[in-house]
Order: structure tokens, then sequence, then C-alpha cells
């Protein structure tokens, strides 16, 4: 051991004394450092660059009409991808997409056919046919960029599927709301005459009655449709909720003044409140000053679920949507 402590001490005043292989050792201790730098410096998070791999996108969607509704899904795609940096799209025609991607100018190009919104648009039919969207890709460049390239194409995917089940939403919401509507006119009709001519119930003003009854019946339509819009399957237990809190805190069979101490709190924030009390000035007799007070509130509801509706929509659906996604992965929720 004294031996090799000798040498060692040795070598290091050699080297303490010449500068020449002070330099050299120098440079073999930091080499392997140096490449060790080098390289995780050039690999260092890639996919946070992904914005500058360039790939081509041709839009040939035609569009098409749904229920009235002209929808081009092609269209809003490439709107979107405009607004989203995580890939180098580079919108083009299909001649200079196919020519980018041979030359090795584009690492891949993504094409949607003319027919695609059309074919999307069947999924409302009988007989649905597949939408599909043309992906090519050059391999030989390089040997990672087809993942990142393919990545790009699944997120196209789920933003047609996103664009799409957005505008069929829409779609289906308002037949479903025009539906919808006529369907609670005629329950309120129904209810309303029912009340007058098969029970033999007073009624003062009757005119008034059925029309306040389908006022009534349309505002909390909009209000349970708002509700299960914005919130999905939350919105229905939400509205089962604000349905059986109305009925212990609306005073529509007793006295509100009888209720208890949280019941006669949130008796003025009610919907129902307002409701019973239209409907009984047309029982009773109406007061007009009383009536229209009651309306006015109905309304500032009714203004509130549209401006709920409209504000919260897109941000609540891309606040759940991982949530969702997740539960259904459990399959215990689909």
């Amino acid at each position: 051991m004294r031996a090799v402590a000798q040498i060692y001490a040795r070598d290091l005043r050699r080297i303490a004394t010449n500068s020449a292989a002070a330099v050299i050792v120098a440079g073999l201790v930091a080499l392997p450092s140096l490449y060790a730098w080098f390289n995780i410096e050039a690999s260092w998070d890639p996919y946070a660059q992904t914005g500058r791999l360039p790939v081509a996108v041709v839009n040939e969607d035609t569009g098409t009409t749904v229920r009235g509704t002209p929808v081009n899904i092609g269209k809003e795609v490439v709107a979107a991808l405009r607004q989203n940096p995580k890939i180098g799209w580079e919108f083009k025609n299909e001649a200079e997409a196919m020519r980018g991607v041979k030359d090795g100018d584009d690492y891949a190009a993504i094409v949607i056919p003319p027919e695609f919104s059309a074919r999307l648009a069947t999924v409302l039919e009988e007989t649905p046919r597949a939408a599909e969207i043309d992906y090519y890709v050059n391999e030989k460049i390089n040997a990672i960029a087809p993942k990142i390239t393919s990545s790009g194409a699944t997120g196209i995917v789920e933003e047609v599927s996103s664009r799409f089940v957005e505008t069929a939403n829409g779609i289906i919401f308002n037949i479903f709301n025009q539906v919808g509507s006529e369907l609670a006119a005629l329950q309120s009709l129904i209810v309303s005459f029912g009340d007058i001519w098969l029970l033999g119930a007073h009624v003062s003003a009757r005119g008034w009655f059925v029309l306040f009854g389908i006022g009534l019946s349309l505002l909390f339509m909009l209000l349970v449709y708002t509700l299960v819009s914005v919130f999905g399957n939350v919105g229905k237990a939400m509205a089962i909720v604000l349905l059986v809190l109305q009925l212990g805190g609306a005073g529509g069979t007793f006295p509100i003044q009888l209720a208890p101490a949280f019941f006669r709190a949130i008796h003025p924030f009610l919907p129902f409140t307002y409701g019973i009390g239209l409907m009984r000035e047309a029982v009773g007799g109406i007061l007009w000053d009383a009536a229209l007070e009651d309306m006015g509130r109905l309304c500032a509801f009714a203004a509130g679920a549209l401006i709920v509706g409209l504000a919260l929509k897109r941000p609540m659906d891309r606040l759940t949507a991982g949530m969702v996604a997740r539960a259904r992965e459990s399959r215990l929720i689909h």
C-alpha cells in the first residue's frame, strides 16, 4: 500500500509541475462529463419541441347538412389546429402535402376527405357509415418521428370526435328542445284543463291559469335542460335535489312560516316560490302588481339559466372530460 501511495503522489507532482500533462489529464477527466452533458442537453425533453415538427394537414371536406343545419367538421378541426402549437401543422392542398411527405419536407400528412362530414352525420341515421381520415407518413426520415406524428393524428381524431359531438349535441339538443317544449306545453294543458274540468277546482282566471301553467312548464324545462347540458349526469342529480328542496321550501302546501328554518331561508331563492304565487293569483283573482313581480323574478331565473348554459357549457365540458374518461376506464360507469 505504501508503494501505491508513493506512485500516486509522484504522479500528482509530475502533473502539477508539467502544464502539458495537466491539460491532457484535465481533458481526460472532463471528457466523459462533456459527452454526458452534450448528449443529455441534445435529448432534453424533445417532446416539448414537437411544435417544430412539420405535419401537413389537408382539408377537402365539403360539409353537409344535419337536420337543416350546415355542418363542416373539417373546417372546424382546421380552425382548432391553427390554435394548437403541439405539432407544426402546415395547411396545404393534397398535391403539396404528398410532395412534402415524399421529399421529406413534412414528416407526415393528414387528409380529411370530401365526404368526411357527410359520413359523420350518418351517426344520426339508421345505417351509419364510418368516417375516415387518411394518414401518410415518411418513416425513412427518422425512426422516432412517426411515433410523434401518429400521436398528432390521434389528437386530430380526438379533436374530430370532440367537434362532432359538440355539433351533434347542439343539433340534437335543439331537436329535443323543440320536442320538449311542445311536450311540456301539452302536459301543462292537460294538467290545467284536468284541474278545472275534471277535478272541478275553482279558478277565477281560467285563461291566465292555463297560460301561466304553460309558461312555468317551459321555464322549468329550461332549468332542467341547462343543468343536464352543463353538468351531464351530475346535472340530473342536481335537478332532483332542486325539486326536493322546492317541494319543502316553496310554501305550496303549508305556510312557509311553519317550515323549519332551513326551508324558510331558501324560500326566496326558489323558482317554485314565484311559480306557486303566480298560479295562486290566477286561482284566487289576479292582483297584477303581485303577478308581475312573480313573473319578473321567474324571468330572472330563465335569464340566469341561459347565461349559465352559454358561459359554462364549454369550460365544464373541458373540466369534466378527463374525469369522465377515467371513470369509464373503471368499467363501472359508461
